[in-house]
């Protein structure tokens, strides 16, 4: 019996493989058509083969209906491959049968795909929509419209379902018949009443246009600045892993990064400096702004140049159909926005621009919070964009901006001891502005290809000037010692810049790109123990300019592997030279996003980043003296590689929670070897501590180490229904390592923040009242603070700090209230805001001033950083 299953074992594998190589011979073998028979029918065809090479052909004669006649015949080929040509419209199934049969099957015709293609609008405006979602029901396929509203996707020829979904604007759905190509414009229609900072379905997410996982973080109106207005970079501060600096102060801290080291994109242009007067605002005007995408983390290839986080924006186009005026003010300042069409509907222009009043009152409404005698505070911005619809396929647009801020603090303060009399003068002065032109052009070469043509400029001026004057009067005599500090940064950036979308299939779009960057930069320190006469930009030095050029070219594929799972990969290459020093940046970018369902996202990403400008920022307290300064020799670029993990979970379609970790490490990160020579304070006032440095080569003071940071985030966030809110939560520690700074020992960076909290409340009484509630917490800043006394060359006691950043100020918490009411009529739009900053502090003022009470000469310092202005202000805004 054993032996029967052998034989019967040995037969079966002797006819499988006879099936098989006699199916791989006879399919493989090589057939020529002759010229006359190539002309008939299938048929005539099938019976000149059958002839020839004795081959027998079994099908049913349904095949050959409506394929009479060989429209494309294969000359010569493979028994295979002419078959497949006969019969080029039907899905076949060809089995061999030895010795020479040939079965043929058909599974039904081929599926036919067509190409959809259009544009996304305002049905009130006439602006596009980038970034909307266009879904075909049937199939499930989906894509995004990329920046000038545009989309494009393969769909089955025949009837489609379409749907088209955007944050902030109402659902548009439409039936159409899919042909070979097919083209169909669809207008959206605002709704006012949704929610914006939300992360999205996550199916939504899985998107080949944006690179993966990118939050809007335009339109929210609930969430006010200091002085009750609508701020694009108050909006990122809601997402966990973004902080700010702290109270009276500008900037976003991202995952353990710096302000520097976020790249903020206003049309395609890097800007450096980008909010006002201790944070007040940033220079972005809600007006004006059409939409903003914030990314921390799985960076798209296509961005370069920081390490933290990317923010770009895009400015509105302007109404196509008709003119627009809003005018509002509040208590720091007011603005106008005019847009609309010049001539026609192909040309738009949109401008805004404001300014500030707080010089005014400045000084009366902080003369019991500050000690000096005198504050001077302006700013200015104007923005305007004027776009040409050159033809369907083509549009060209042209934007502008300047603003600039100004702070002057004047204070002088008497001090009498026995026969000793000292008199300390001191006058502090930051200003800055930017100056920006951009040139775009976008070309929708065909249905698969896009370019865009970028060219921009722009100037950048900071600068900080310290005065100080001590005057010592004793009953034999009068002397007097002075002190000058000047910092200037002065930046100019060209830059040409090159972009390609190919759209392969729906699963494949790939990106890639070519980036010219010419900089100039002048970092100057002065310091002089004699106030030196003349305006600041005339005293320093010309010849200390410093050029620098840059190559930044990227490929990138964002592959949609199913409806479930996203994959991104891409390579971002930066060669950047300065003088004879030429350093290379090869850096890699992956991003996974797995969503089984429309409840559950999980998303995991690495990216590496690099930067060759670098923001040096004096850690000592009191006003900033920042200076900008490239790559040189013996400066190396920064470095950055990240990695982070994020779930979010859906309970609902309109409530989510998103839990995350990061870890980040940077390389080349620098220090000045002391924290406090740039920059001149007062410690106490009993305690005048001069501090300069006569060294004028601001490289010499610098050191280079590493940093590394780390953390955990959690959001919760409901974000439609009468009652919307959210809470953010993150824990994070950043750390720094400098061989020869706090004897090589880690210690804690300025910005760190052990715990952030950030939670709001909004409730919508109707749809003209609106209220809300922000509550923010955060760990108190990092400093160092000088406790150690010691005797100087000049024969004065100063003090200095034993380690670096040895000090943690108390932690910072504010509540705040806004309520908003709009008026409609029938030409006009008035709305009220009324808003009301550091309630809660003001409550807890008498509790911190009791109570918080450490030992001298540190106790009013540390009241004074604590107790926090109240802050009512009220805004009114006219639309017409």
């Amino acid at each position: 019996m054993r032996h029967c299953y052998q034989f019967f074992l040995v037969i079966l594998t002797t006819l499988v493989l006879n099936i098989t190589y006699g199916q791989g011979d006879l399919l493989a073998k090589t057939i020529t058509l002759q010229k006359n028979i190539r002309g008939g029918t299938i048929k005539e065809n099938l019976s000149f083969i059958s002839e020839k090479y004795n081959i027998v052909f079994s099908y049913n004669a349904s095949i050959l209906n409506n394929q009479d006649k060989m429209s494309a015949p294969l000359a010569s080929g493979s028994l295979r491959e002419v078959l497949e040509a006969m019969f080029k419209n039907d899905e076949l199934i060809l089995i061999s049968v030895p010795p020479n049969k040939i079965i043929i099957q058909s599974k039904g015709q081929k599926h036919k795909d067509g190409t959809l293609t259009g544009w996304i609008f305002d049905s009130m405006s006439g602006e596009s929509v980038s970034g909307a979602l266009v879904v075909e029901k049937h199939s499930g396929i989906s894509v995004l419209t990329n920046e000038k509203g545009y989309y494009i996707m393969d769909l089955p020829q025949g009837e489609a379902s379409l749907e088209v979904r955007y944050l902030g604007y109402k659902p548009s759905a439409v039936t159409i018949t899919i042909q070979k190509n097919t083209m169909l414009d669809l207008p959206m229609t605002s709704d006012n009443l949704l929610d914006t900072i939300v992360i999205g379905d996550p199916k939504s997410g899985l998107q080949l246009i944006d690179g993966g996982h990118i939050v809007d973080v335009f339109k929210t109106r609930e969430y006010k600045s200091i002085i009750g207005e609508t701020d694009i970079i108050n909006n990122t501060r809601i997402l966990p892993g973004v902080q700010s600096g702290g109270e009276g102060q500008s900037g976003l801290y991202v995952r353990g990064g710096t302000p520097d080291q976020n790249l903020i994109l206003l049309e395609g242009v890097a800007m450096y400096e980008t909010s006002h007067i201790a944070g007040i605002s940033s220079i972005f005007m809600d007006e004006s702004i059409k939409e903003a995408s914030f990314i921390k983390n799985g960076f798209p290839a296509r961005y370069g140049g920081r390490l933290a986080s990317v923010l770009d924006i895009h400015l509105k186009e302007g109404d196509r159909y008709k003119q627009n005026v809003s005018l509002s003010a509040g208590i720091a300042g007011a603005k106008i926005h005019f847009d609309g069409p010049i001539k026609s509907d192909k040309t738009t222009y949109s401008v805004t621009a404001r300014t500030s009043w707080l010089n005014f009152y400045v000084n009366s409404l902080l003369k019991k919070f500050t000690r000096y005698d005198d504050i001077n505070i302006a700013y200015t911005d104007i923005i305007g964009k004027v776009t040409r619809q050159l033809s369907q396929s083509s549009t060209l647009s042209f934007t502008v901006y300047t603003g600039n801020d100004r702070l002057q603090l004047t204070k002088e303060n008497i001090f009498s001891e026995k026969d000793l009399t000292l008199n300390v003068y001191d006058k502090n002065a930051l200003n800055w502005g930017n100056r920006l032109a951009s040139l775009k052009w976008t070309y929708l070469l065909n249905d698969k290809i896009s370019l865009k043509l970028q060219s921009g400029a722009i100037k950048y001026n900071n600068g900080s000037r310290a005065t100080y004057q001590f005057t010592t009067t004793t009953q034999d005599s009068v002397s007097t010692d002075e002190l000058d500090v000047i910092t200037r940064s002065n930046i100019t950036d060209y830059n040409i810049r090159v972009d390609a979308d190919y759209y392969l299939n729906d699963r494949h779009v790939i990106r890639c790109g070519i980036n010219s960057l010419y900089q100039n930069f002048n970092p100057t320190v002065k310091q002089s123990t004699v106030i030196l006469q003349g305006n600041a930009d005339n005293i320093i030095d010309k010849d200390s300019l410093i050029k620098a050029h840059q190559y930044q070219m990227y490929l990138e594929d964002n592959f949609k592997i199913n409806t479930s799972f996203f994959l991104y990969g891409g390579l971002h290459y930066t060669v950047y030279n300065q003088g004879v020093k030429s350093y290379a940046s090869l850096q890699p970018r992956l991003k996974a996003i797995w969503s089984p369902d429309n409840k559950n996202m999980l998303v995991a990403a690495y990216s590496r980043m690099s930067q060759n400008v670098h923001l040096l920022s004096n850690s000592g307290l009191g006003l900033p003296s920042d200076l900008w300064v490239p790559s040189t020799e013996t400066i190396k670029p920064q470095q950055a590689d990240q990695t982070s993990i994020s779930y979010t979970f859906y309970f609902n379609p309109n409530m989510y929670i998103n839990a995350g970790a990061f870890t980040r490490s940077m390389s080349n990160s620098l220090e000045y070897t002391s924290p406090i020579e740039l920059f001149y304070f007062l410690i106490d006032d009993r305690n005048v501590v001069p501090i300069y440095n006569t060294s004028k080569d601001w490289e010499r003071n610098l050191i280079s180490g590493k940093a590394k940071s780390r953390g955990l985030e959690l959001l919760v966030h409901k974000t439609a229904g009468k009652s919307k809110g959210w809470t953010s939560l993150t824990w994070s520690k950043t750390e720094k390592i400098f061989s020869s700074i706090n004897r090589g020992l880690p210690f804690p960076a300025n910005h760190d923040k052990t715990w952030d909290l950030n939670a709001g409340l909004i409730h919508k009484f109707s749809s003209s009242f609106s209220t809300a509630l922000h509550f923010v917490y955060t760990t108190g800043n990092t400093f160092s603070l000088a406790t150690e006394e010691y005797d100087s060359a000049l024969g004065i006691t100063l003090l200095k700090a034993t380690d670096r950043n040895n000090y943690r100020l108390p932690a910072f918490h504010q509540l705040s209230l806004n309520a908003s009411y709009s008026i409609k009529s029938k030409n006009t739009t008035t709305s009220i805001d009324l808003n009301v900053y550091n309630i809660y502090n003001r409550l807890n003022a008498y509790f911190i001033y009791i109570y918080e009470n450490p030992a001298p000469p540190y106790n009013r310092y540390l009241r004074k950083v604590s107790i926090l202005p109240f802050t009512p202000s009220l805004s009114v805004s006219l639309k017409f």
